[in-house]
């Protein structure tokens, strides 16, 4: 008997599931970061929407750039009146002693690097985790380097301060043409592989999964299409066993209105009801997946892109492009109804090549390659699709 409750208890434990994270930020650019009345706005739907989502037991990842918490600290714009709907806190201050919200730095580098972003969330009375929240993850040196956070930086503008942290989120590309979209967690080497893995590091990634932004332009049914496919290649065991699998669902601070809140809302419910309620899906905050990565997946580099083996009849989208012939030789035929970005990846994840291709067919001579078994990933500006190809 108490061998066999062991057993259901192991088996239990060792089941799979998709580990959700809300994350948001704001840009340098954003307008209601430098305009009191657009602030104020802005502010009332980050209220409204902290308050409705963590009743409903959302992790959620809050980002905050320079410009937002040069805003937060204004007293012009946070007034006494104004923090008297919060418990007399600024908003931040609020949102992550109140309601528990992970807050952590992010930055573009342009003027504040991590540092000195990291160092305004303590000016803003908030104690920022040591998460990097977005980088060019092929920038080799200088700005948006995040290589140089292996080591730890000191800040531009604080140069006294000191940051060094343990998790990189976010990996992107200039104008996100082509980001590295990875469930799974692992240690990266460098700006060329950064896929690989650096076992001597003690800089982690936690990958964002499949592209999921909340917007109106998606419909509920389509944004509720992306987890349904990565839920479904886990019931079908088409990510690792060994493999932790992560999953964002990312929203701008400057889309958050009346209309948009709402539909998060609704969305959000869906998720909850389909694979939150079920087991198949958790919420959980970066730095849990990291925690829950390093206890019960003993820090294994396992990862894997989205897109291989999605097996979900809506997902990806029937006849978005199709390859042929495959195997091939020297040349490879692409097929696409629009203009789409390509990416060429190794059976490693190594990223060989990448192009803008219009809609029709289009030819590719990749004779240069060696003989195996390559990714080829097309990305539109809703979903990404994934196809293995052999070189024979």
């Amino acid at each position: 008997m108490f061998f066999l409750l062991l057993l259901l208890v192991n088996v239990a434990e060792a089941q799979q599931k998709v580990y959700l994270t809300l994350v948001t930020h704001n840009e340098e650019g954003d307008f209601f970061c430098t305009n009191q009345n657009a602030y104020r706005a802005n502010r009332i739907w980050v209220k409204y929407l902290v308050d409705s989502l963590t009743s409903k037991g959302v992790s959620w990842s809050f980002q905050s750039d320079w410009r937002y918490l040069t805003a937060l600290t204004n007293p012009v714009f946070e007034t006494a009146m104004v923090m008297s709907q919060t418990n007399n806190k600024n908003i931040l201050k609020w949102a992550q002693e109140d309601k528990g919200l992970e807050i952590t730095p992010h930055a573009h580098e342009s003027v504040y690097n991590y540092a000195d972003v990291y160092h305004l969330h303590f000016e803003a009375g908030v104690v920022p985790d040591s998460i990097a929240g977005g980088h060019l993850y092929n920038a080799s040196q200088g700005f948006g380097s995040w290589m140089e956070l292996k080591a730890g930086i000191f800040g531009v503008q604080f140069p006294a301060q000191f940051f060094k942290p343990d998790i990189l989120w976010g990996a992107g590309t200039p104008g996100h043409v082509s980001d590295p979209l990875i469930h799974g967690c692992w240690h990266p080497l460098d700006t060329l592989d950064f896929l690989a893995e650096d076992s001597n590091s003690s800089l982690s990634v936690v990958g964002q999964g499949c592209r999921l932004v909340v917007d109106t332009a998606y419909s509920i049914s389509e944004m509720m299409d992306v987890i349904r496919g990565v839920v479904e290649t886990m019931q079908a065991g088409g990510f690792p066993s060994d493999m932790i699998i992560s999953q964002e669902i990312f929203m701008s601070q400057s889309k958050m209105d009346s209309l948009r809140a709402r539909h998060l809302i609704s969305f959000i419910d869906s998720v909850n009801l389909s694979f939150v309620n079920t087991g198949l899906a958790e919420w959980k905050s970066i730095r849990e997946i990291k925690t829950i990565w390093q206890n019960q997946f003993s820090e294994e580099p396992v990862k894997q892109a989205c897109g291989d083996f999605m097996i979900s009849g809506k997902w990806p989208p029937a006849g978005t492009f199709s390859v042929f012939p495959n195997p091939f030789s020297d040349q490879l035929y692409i097929d696409t109804p629009e203009t789409v970005d390509l990416t060429l990846l190794s059976i490693e994840g190594k990223v060989l090549f990448h192009d803008h291709i219009s809609a029709g067919t289009t030819v590719l001579s990749l004779g240069f390659l060696a003989k195996g078994i390559y990714i080829f990933r097309v990305q539109n500006r809703n979903s990404v699709e994934s196809i293995k190809v052999l070189r024979d």
